[in-house]
């Protein structure tokens, strides 16, 4: 039985990665959205809590994120050459880092100028599809 391309805590911490980061993208979509908006809105109102859950899926993220990093540093070095995965990895680490410096309270209290929410929201631009 051929072995298999890449190491098996590569992948499952790849493939839980890639599960969890479109819902965070996703649900950060719909805070900015809801709270903030000033490069627009969506034309649909879903009911709260989604900050919540985006909330949720950062801190589930965080210890991925931190794991990831520091295999893709050590053991996956040659991959970090590629600018799509330099750069990919960069847009995750500064989001949850971000994401985790940041009070919950600020948006709903309309408080948009913390350069934290902005490197949050610069990231997040990162991580868009193209």
């Amino acid at each position: 039985m051929p072995r298999p391309y890449q190491p098996s805590l590569l992948r499952l911490l790849h493939g839980a990665t890639a599960l969890l980061v479109p819902l965070a993208w996703l649900t950060g979509l719909l805070v900015y959205s809801a709270y903030d908006g000033r490069f627009g809105r969506l034309p649909i109102t879903l009911p709260g809590g989604w900050i919540d859950i985006h909330g949720t899926a950062g801190v589930v993220l965080w210890p991925l994120v931190l794991l990831f990093t520091l295999y893709a540093v050590s053991a996956g070095r040659a991959r970090l050459r590629q600018p799509a995965n330099a750069l990919a990895l960069l847009a995750l680490a500064l989001a949850v880092g971000s994401g985790k410096l940041m009070d919950e309270d600020w948006l709903s209290g309309g408080q948009f100028h913390h350069l934290v929410y902005s490197v949050h929201l610069l990231a997040w631009l990162l991580i868009a599809p193209p």
